[in-house]
């Protein structure tokens, strides 16, 4: 980074939420990146963005913005430390309007989100700034890869959103059976609420990781946005076999697919059968795990988002 300009990244209040997991490790990969941290003060931010005005900035030094979800009140607060740049979670099809009228009043320099389809449409809605798609990475690091799926003790995981049809569809079939499926007892309640780390060796005993995406769970959040989530991630890294529907966005990172596609006609018995031959598909997760270890972690994400900072 050229020195009069030295690039840092906004670290915004985190609690203990599984979604904080994700915003620590990307501001953990831009610091070793070369980005100087700092820290945003709570409140002021929300204050800004209700007066609707673009606040003075300090400086032009970029300041990356982790974003889950129409975080406006960190954008505006970021403007008080430099140039905001945001780094964008969650930009859904409902709100499009939202984050468009927001990000044309800032005129940040560059945006960066992870969903494919949102970058599209912000890059037409917004001239003169330029939209990155920026795929979404993890801290593969903490990943166990546990034991060969054949020997593990978890038979199939849900872990977060459920889709309804399938999970009713397979659910009496897996209790009457006996077999371990685990999935949020109450919508919003955590599957593993012991922390990250019961969370961490749950993934790695896991044989199925169920995943689809949010356009498939929850349409009225997300609209027709279909993005790899970090679900797809953690699964892979933790060497579980992802039976759903996989995002355009998840071969295109990886050159390949991944996933088993869910059969809606016949869920319990394609779950029955995969589960049947768990051992067929050792491979297939070993391969996959490899492919990921190369090119979805923070580091490699937090080097290419070096690079669009250094382009501007």
């Amino acid at each position: 980074m050229p020195e009069q300009v030295p690039a840092r990244v906004a670290v915004p209040f985190l609690d203990e939420h599984p979604s904080s997991y994700v915003v620590r490790g990307l501001v953990a990969a831009l610091e070793r990146a070369g980005l100087r941290p700092v820290r945003l003060p709570r409140r002021i931010g929300s204050v800004l963005a209700r007066a609707g005005v673009r606040p003075p900035r300090s400086s032009r030094a970029p300041v990356v913005v982790p974003m889950m979800g129409p975080r406006f009140d960190l954008l505006h607060t970021a403007c008080l430390f430099g140039t905001p740049v945001p780094y964008c979670w969650d930009v859904w099809e409902p709100r499009w309007d939202d984050w468009v009228d927001v990000l044309a009043r800032l005129r940040p320099p560059l945006v960066m989100t992870t969903a494919l389809q949102s970058a599209e449409h912000l890059r037409d809605r917004l001239p003169g700034v330029r939209v990155e798609h920026v795929p979404e990475a993890a801290d593969l690091q903490r990943y166990l890869p546990g034991a060969e799926l054949a020997d593990r003790r978890i038979d199939v995981l849900e872990l977060g959103r459920r889709n309804p049809p399938w999970h009713d569809a397979v659910a009496p079939h897996t209790a009457e059976l006996g077999l371990r499926h685990l999935y949020e007892p109450q919508p919003g309640q955590l599957v593993f609420p012991g922390g990250e780390r019961e969370m961490l060796e749950g993934l790695a005993d896991s044989r199925i990781s169920v995943c689809f995406p949010s356009s498939i769970t929850h349409p009225l959040r997300s609209g027709s946005v279909a993005t790899m989530t970090h679900r797809y991630l953690e699964s892979i890294a933790s060497r579980s076999l992802v039976l759903g529907s996989a995002p355009a966005e998840l071969p295109l990172l990886l050159g390949c697919d991944p996933v088993v596609p869910a059969d809606p006609d016949d869920p319990w018995g394609q779950l029955r059968s995969v589960l049947d031959s768990i051992g067929s598909y050792q491979a297939q997760v070993d391969a996959a795990r490899e492919r990921l270890l190369a090119v979805g972690g923070w580091d490699t994400r937090a080097g290419q988002i070096a690079a669009l900072l250094r382009a501007l």
